[in-house]
């Protein structure tokens, strides 16, 4: 019985801390987020990268910002070298108005070179069903070797 009170006592809080109910829109970015790692990022698709990301959109990575159009073309050089992309987690959803922060674990599998395990946490900003914004911290930064193309050999 003690266990139970204890563990309805912990939910109650949590509810209080972080709100009792989640609204249609955060239930659907929660959804894009979870969307885009498993149907663009897992199929190495970046055909499919304007079904997510805005025309404005903005990364802040580590500290260094890129636009949409670098982004763009640093998604399909990455795409391209890769034989894999495996999501092993997506963790701590959490969406509140028009963000959405979290936790995902990926390993990469180059076409040449050994796999490598990346972890990140983000916010990402949406609007009219695609993310705007994202800041990220990354753990390794991203492997240069992997955006290298024909014109920088």
């Amino acid at each position: 019985m003690r266990n139970v009170l204890i563990g309805l006592c912990l939910f109650m809080s949590s509810q209080l801390a972080f709100g009792s109910s989640s609204t249609t829109q955060e239930f659907n970015n929660i959804s894009l987020i979870k969307e885009l790692f498993n149907e663009y990022a897992e199929k190495l698709d970046s055909s499919k990268l304007d079904n997510y990301f805005s025309k404005n959109f903005i990364l802040i990575s580590n500290n260094e910002q890129d636009s949409y159009a670098k982004f763009k073309k640093e998604q399909t050089l990455l795409f391209n070298n890769l034989k894999s992309l495996k999501v092993l987690s997506i963790d701590d959803l959490i969406a509140k108005d028009n963000k959405v922060v979290g936790r995902v674990s990926i390993k990469l599998t180059p076409k040449s070179g050994e796999p490598q395990i990346y972890y990140n946490i983000f916010i990402a900003q949406i609007k009219d069903h695609k993310i705007e914004k994202m800041w990220e911290v990354l753990y390794p930064s991203w492997d240069e070797k992997l955006l290298t193309t024909a014109e920088k050999k």
